[in-house]
């Protein structure tokens, strides 16, 4: 069953927008445009990095597919960023687990 983008990603787009522009909003349309242009990114990376899995003959999804479909995909400057920001919430997620 298929899942919508408006309610996955709504709240999040939202928290962004308030940050990087005070005092502005989106439209409910607006909204599910971006949910539509996220799911088709993540959609385009997903298939990506399972190709490569299925190149190196693995049967599990690695960090390094996910890079190399980052880097293909998306313009260098974003490529960058993503790759930066999803080390860092890995990390994060790490340190969690070793709290507990």
């Amino acid at each position: 069953m298929p899942r919508s983008s408006k309610r996955a990603y709504s709240s999040y787009i939202q928290k962004i927008v308030k940050k990087s522009a005070t005092g502005r909003s989106m439209t409910a349309g607006a909204l599910d445009a971006f949910g539509v242009i996220i799911d088709d990114i993540e959609s385009r990376l997903v298939d990506a990095a399972a190709e490569y899995k299925n190149v190196d003959k693995k049967s599990t999804l690695g960090h390094g597919h996910i890079d190399a479909a980052t880097k293909v995909l998306l313009p260098r400057g974003l490529a960058g960023h993503a790759r930066r920001s999803g080390t860092a919430a890995v990390k994060r997620y790490i340190t969690a687990g070793k709290d507990e």
